[in-house]
């Protein structure tokens, strides 16, 4: 399962820029691998 633009769409206007995906990098359940999203914020 992956999220990719939904979840850039959702934090992105909120100024977090995404710096990293990690594809199947989270193991919920048995069969349920996730991507592990990485976003930074630039603190002014």
């Amino acid at each position: 399962m992956t999220l990719g633009p939904r979840l850039v769409a959702e934090v992105g206007p909120d100024g977090w820029t995404p710096v990293g995906v990690f594809p199947d990098a989270l193991l919920i359940g048995p069969d349920d691998l996730r991507d592990e999203h990485w976003f930074q914020l630039r603190l002014n």
